[in-house]
């Protein structure tokens, strides 16, 4: 089977993806919502980029596939939440940070939920393609 190729709207999604994640690290804007988008678009970005790793998805039936790569969006959403906001604190030299350690922990401590939501949407939409 020939290796595909990862599309070029891809890489220029995921290079945008960047930028914009750079410029909202220079900005003094510290609400959840624009963390949490920018985290899913990057958790999207890294599960799209996985469709291409045949090898490792091959062995996998198409509804276990979709509920992983839910997971893996509803995880890597919080876990890059998390990540931008530490950064964004960590390079803001203010004497209060953007974001408080207290609201880290919390977005932390809702990973599981999370991961549970991506699991059964990522279900849910495979259900609905096998129709």
């Amino acid at each position: 089977m020939p290796k595909r190729r990862r599309p070029r709207w891809l890489a220029l999604a995921t290079l945008l993806t960047g930028v914009v994640a750079f410029v909202w690290l220079m900005t003094e804007e510290n609400s959840l919502w624009s963390v949490l988008s920018l985290g899913g678009a990057g958790a999207a970005l890294g599960a799209l980029h996985a469709q291409y790793a045949d090898a490792l998805w091959r062995r996998f039936r198409r509804g276990l596939r979709a509920a992983l790569i839910g997971g893996f969006i509803g995880g890597g959403t919080i876990l890059a939440a998390v990540g931008l906001m530490f950064l964004k604190t960590a390079t803001h030299a203010h004497l209060v940070g953007d974001y408080s350690l207290e609201q880290m922990l919390g977005m932390a401590a809702r990973l599981p939920v999370w991961v549970a939501a991506g699991i059964l949407l990522g279900t849910a939409i495979s259900l609905f393609e096998s129709r």
